[in-house]
């Protein structure tokens, strides 16, 4: 019997062919990230091109578009197999490219119908308080942005730095999207409008939400939905980012009273204007994060001195809590700054023996930092926290100046 190295080619392929389909599809899937091979898998053999394909037209990438992208969506739109293997779309929005909301309007007409997504992600252009609304969203305006039946499998919908007039138009957004699953709004900016109408969710299922708020009012204006929704059972709040930085925090207790349950993640953003009788309604709102093991705060460069008054009591009230993850960011930069807040209530209550809450201490090193200086900070945290450090709980991350990446939740 011949081995498989002397074997003629034509041997070879009838055992590649007498493998069923489902077993070629696995063994390919494993070049998955992997562009070059896959174009010679499907140029090679045409056994493998249908795995190959699927593989290289499974996700549909605008990023940063400069020209129309109608020659490419029509070539798709011409292929009678090509269409049904894309799943994923990533559109990312740029000064030369046409706006999300054009695109994603226009799409089902230029892609074709057998076109059938499953997730979205638009990059949309950086959120802000300021930042202009999406202009699509008017009195005169009589259609939906994914109204269409196109978009109606979609169970991922990502937005980033989208600005909407008002919570109706967020909420007229998703309206058609019954089966979405998950939701990603980071960042997002919902201007206030109280006489906008705000659509309650209707999500066959439950819809799960990681939402980071450019400010306080934007919480406020999305909070009915919210309520809303979980008052129905169709929409949980997983992953939230939100700033302090407003005096009245009123509406983020009421979000952990009426739907804090089901939050995993949470970040907060320490503010220089947050008074007592603030953090007071806070208080009471923490003790329904049942779900909570990951809280990030990130303290800013010279926090309010009530903040840390208050982050020991927060960290008391959360049961469950995994991990803490402290971003002092250019704190360290001051002499007076780290030494004249309460560090003592957070070790105290971190450093529970019932507790095995992960501690992480992050600080910003200037771009020419020095091993010293690293030193030098580890040892100040290592003086503000000991009871923690002396546990192996304790991790301490420096990151430089010229690289930080903002994390949001």
């Amino acid at each position: 019997m011949k081995s498989v190295a002397t074997a003629p080619l034509w041997a070879s392929k009838a055992r590649l062919q007498s493998l069923p389909r489902e077993i070629v599809d696995y063994i390919v899937g494993f070049l998955w990230d992997d562009k070059n091979t896959l174009r010679a898998c499907s140029l090679a053999s045409r056994v493998c091109r249908h795995a190959a394909q699927m593989q290289l037209f499974r996700t549909l990438i605008f990023r940063n578009p400069t020209g129309n992208p109608t020659h490419r969506l029509s070539m798709i739109a011409a292929s009678s197999h090509i269409p049904t293997f894309i799943r994923h779309l990533y559109y990312a929005e740029s000064a030369l490219s046409e706006p999300w909301d054009d695109f994603a309007r226009s799409m089902p007409s230029r892609a074709g119908a057998a076109l059938q997504l499953r997730t979205a992600h638009f990059a949309v252009s950086p959120a802000s308080e300021t930042a202009i609304p999406l202009r699509q969203f008017d009195v005169s305006w009589p259609g939906m942005i994914l109204a269409a039946t196109f978009w109606s499998k979609l169970s991922s919908l990502t937005l980033r730095g989208a600005t909407f007039q008002n919570m109706g138009q967020l909420s007229r957004l998703v309206e058609p999207l019954q089966k979405l699953r998950f939701l990603e709004l980071d960042p997002v900016v919902i201007h206030t409008d109280i006489s906008a109408k705000v659509t309650d969710p209707v999500f066959n299922d439950v819809c799960n939400l990681r939402v980071s708020f450019v400010g306080m009012p934007s919480l406020a204006a999305m909070l009915p939905w919210l309520a809303a929704g979980a008052a129905k059972g169709n929409v949980s709040v997983q992953v939230l980012s939100v700033p302090l930085q407003t005096s009245d925090s009123r509406p983020l207790a009421q979000l952990f009273g009426c739907a804090g349950s089901g939050i995993a993640m949470l970040q907060l953003v320490a503010g220089t204007s947050a008074r007592n009788e603030s953090w007071d309604a806070l208080m009471t709102g923490f003790g329904c994060l049942s779900s909570l093991r990951v809280l990030s705060v990130d303290t800013g460069y010279i926090p309010n001195p009530v903040f840390f008054k208050y982050l020991g009591l927060v960290i008391s009230s959360i049961p469950h809590l995994s991990l803490l993850v402290l971003d002092t960011g250019r704190m360290c930069h001051i002499p007076f700054a780290m030494e004249a807040f309460d560090w003592d209530s957070i070790d105290d209550a971190v450093a529970e023996p019932r507790r095995r809450t992960v501690v992480q201490v992050t600080f910003t090193a200037p771009q020419d930092w020095e091993i010293e200086f690293e030193k030098k900070t580890r040892l100040s945290f290592v003086r503000l926290l000991p009871r923690i450090a002396a546990t192996d709980r304790f991790r301490f991350v420096a990151k430089r100046e010229s690289s930080r990446v903002t994390t949001n939740l």
